[in-house]
Order: C-alpha cells, then structure tokens, then sequence
C-alpha cells in the first residue's frame, strides 16, 4: 500500500473496523468512480493484508439501455483484468417501472439489494460492501428531514446492517470524504462510468446533490459535519433505546410465531408512550415486517392502543392486522409479502 494515501489509509481503518481477517466479501461495484476506487483499493491493499476471497456483484437496472449494458460490461472487463470474479444480473427492461408504483428510485434500491443478498448466498458470502461516503450520508440525513423522519433516519446511513439472516451490509468508505476518493481515482488514472441519471432533476436525492453542490464549499462541509454529528449522536441513542425496546417486549410478549405476535398490555403500560411506540418499531424491524410503509400516526394510533387497551382492530400496510381484547394486543400478518 501507498504510503500516505488518504484513501487507503481510510479504506483500510473502515476494513479493521468491519471486517475479521480471512473473511470473504462480496463487494457492489456500479462502474461509478466511487465503487471503482474501492474495487481497485481493495485489489491494491490485497495484495499485502487481505487473505478472504473477494467477488463482485452488478445489477444491470436496465433503465438507461444500451448505457446500462455498457456499464455492465465495463465491470466485467474491469474484474477480468483484476483477476476478480464477478456476478452480473439483468432486470427485464421497463419491470421496475411497472413496479415502482410511483418511486423508481426506491424501487431500483430495493431491487439493487434483493440482488445483492441473492449474489452472497449464491457464493456463500456473508459479507457485501458497498462503496457509500461522507457525501452518501449528508444527502441521505437532508433526504430523510425533507419527508418527516423520526429520530431512527436521523441515524442516516449505518455503518453495517443485517441484510437478510446471515449477510450483512458494511460501508468502509463511510467516513471518507468525497474529494479524497476523487483524488484517489484521479492519481491512479482509474477508469469509470458517469451515470447520466444523477445529472437529471428527475429523483428527489439529485435535487438535494445539486443543491449540495451549489453551495461554498465551506457551508457544505460545515453542513455535513454538523450533519454527521447529529447523526452519530441518534445512533448512539436509538442503540440505547433498542435495547430498552428488548427489555419491554421481553416483559410483555405472550405468544410468538413467525407472523404472530401477542402483548400484554398491561405490561406496557408501565413504560411511556414513546418507549412503547418505538418497542413496536422494533419489533417491526426484528420480524422483517414492512416498517418504512408505515407512517408517524400509524405508530401512534398503535401505540396507544396498546396503551389504553381498549377494544380495538387497525389494518396496517403490508397485510398487518392488530386487535386489542381483554387487554392483549395481538399482531398478525395475514398475508405474505415481499420482505421490505
């Protein structure tokens, strides 16, 4: 490795922290500057300190045709040449625009990480690395204020996350500026594709990038650092609240499978309401259950039910039904459906 390179230096602290010695990765390359410095850094600073196997994953979205295509083939080449294997899948042009249902970009993401957590359990990894940064998490906080998040978005970007059982999502690069991943490509003279979408206004997080971009560079970093530190001050307390969120359901689940969940009520109510609105959250989360479908005064109307423990019965997204009755609060999904 390069002495006094920025970007190594930083890629590897991000690698000690996240990854065990000998453990293989599957690593998301777009063909985009950010991903193609972590390729190549990965190769670079393997050659002396990483011994796990290392593969590539490329999802062709198909939504920019023959760019699109051209994309993939450029990864492909690139990991022929690197030695490195490499997985590729193409959607059916025009499926996400049929599923998208009026979000193509979150739709694209969820199909960017479905496919993800396929490569891995195809190739018997259990680790995905993905190339996000400091910018990545600036826009994703702006992102998650403009459309009225809680203090779980204000978290941002985690710096690793379980996937599906058993793999898990990490991001080496979160700490790393922009600028010195630029200079990394930029010095090594490391090729890369421009994705013509991120100049359109046509995606909410472009906008925020624009207007990110067209400020001094002094108030964007400022920003970003603030931003940063508000972030890291959620994630610290919401790792507080999730395990206060453990203990109450521990003291008030009664009954659990699967797609069923039943509280006593009477054993949240010795807690606050936002203690057992979040334990509900979690519980979302912990059941893989549809969570961001659900907006603030879902998890209010639910919470307070389980609060008062009156009679009642709500249909939530994802085919989720609860029912309060004889102060228990029963929770099921009566439906399957796609794992958010």
């Amino acid at each position: 490795m390069e002495q006094g390179s920025p970007f190594l230096t930083g890629l590897v602290d991000g690698l000690d922290r996240l990854v065990a010695a000998g453990q293989g990765i599957l690593v998301a390359v777009s063909g985009g500057a950010d991903s193609m410095a972590m390729l190549n850094g990965l190769a670079e600073i393997g050659r002396q300190s990483l011994s796990g196997r290392i593969a590539v994953a490329h999802l062709n979205h198909g939504l920019r045709g023959d760019e699109s295509d051209e994309d993939a083939r450029f990864v492909e080449e690139t990991c022929s040449a690197l030695g490195v294997e490499c997985l590729v899948e193409r959607l059916v042009p025009g499926s996400l625009d049929v599923d998208s249902r009026g979000s193509l970009e979150e739709t694209a993401r969820k199909a960017r990480y479905e496919f993800l957590a396929r490569a891995a359990k195809s190739l018997n990894l259990s680790l995905i690395l993905t190339a996000h940064h400091q910018q990545d998490q600036t826009e994703t906080l702006v992102f998650n204020i403009l459309r009225g998040t809680g203090l779980r978005g204000l978290a941002g970007i985690p710096a690793y996350r379980e996937l599906v059982p058993g793999v898990w999502v990490i991001r080496p690069m979160l700490k790393l500026s922009q600028a010195t991943i630029r200079d990394f490509v930029c010095h090594r003279g490391i090729l890369f594709r421009e994705d013509s979408s991120n100049a359109t206004s046509q995606f909410t997080r472009n906008q925020i990038r624009q207007v990110l971009k067209s400020m001094p560079y002094e108030v964007s970093c400022s920003l970003g650092a603030g931003l940063q530190a508000l972030s890291d001050q959620a994630g610290q307390t919401m790792s507080v609240i999730d395990e206060l969120s453990v203990r109450i359901l521990d003291n008030s689940i009664r009954e659990e499978s699967e797609a069923y969940v039943q509280l006593d009520c009477r054993a949240l109510t010795v807690w606050p309401e936002p203690c057992i609105r979040h334990a509900l959250i979690f519980l979302w989360a912990r059941k893989r259950w549809p969570r961001q479908q659900m907006n603030a005064a879902q998890w209010m109307r639910l919470s307070a039910a389980a609060l008062t423990g009156q009679p009642r019965r709500w249909t939530f997204p994802g085919g989720i039904t609860s029912c309060v009755r004889r102060r228990l609060l029963t929770l099921q999904r009566e439906r399957a459906s796609s794992p958010e």
